[in-house]
C-alpha cells in the first residue's frame, strides 16, 4: 500500500463485509449485541450472509 499511486487497479479477490456477517452470526447468541441490529436485519438473513461468507472463504482464490 505505501507504492500506491493515482490509477493503480486494486483487485478484489474476495467479497466485502465478510467480517461483518461472520460477527451478526455471532452476535445471536449475544441478546445485547443481537438486540442492536435486529431491527434493521433478520436472524434469516444473517445466517443466509453467514453461510454465503463462509462459502467464499472456503473458495481459493481465483486470478
Amino acid at each position: 500500500p505505501d507504492n500506491a499511486v493515482v490509477g493503480d487497479v486494486l483487485v478484489l479477490t474476495k467479497p466485502l463485509g465478510t467480517q461483518v456477517a461472520v460477527n451478526a452470526h455471532q452476535w445471536l447468541d449475544q441478546p445485547d449485541r443481537w438486540n442492536r441490529i435486529k431491527l434493521v436485519v433478520s436472524e434469516d438473513d444473517v445466517r443466509k450472509g453467514y453461510q454465503r461468507a463462509m462459502d467464499s472463504m472456503a473458495r481459493l482464490n481465483r486470478i
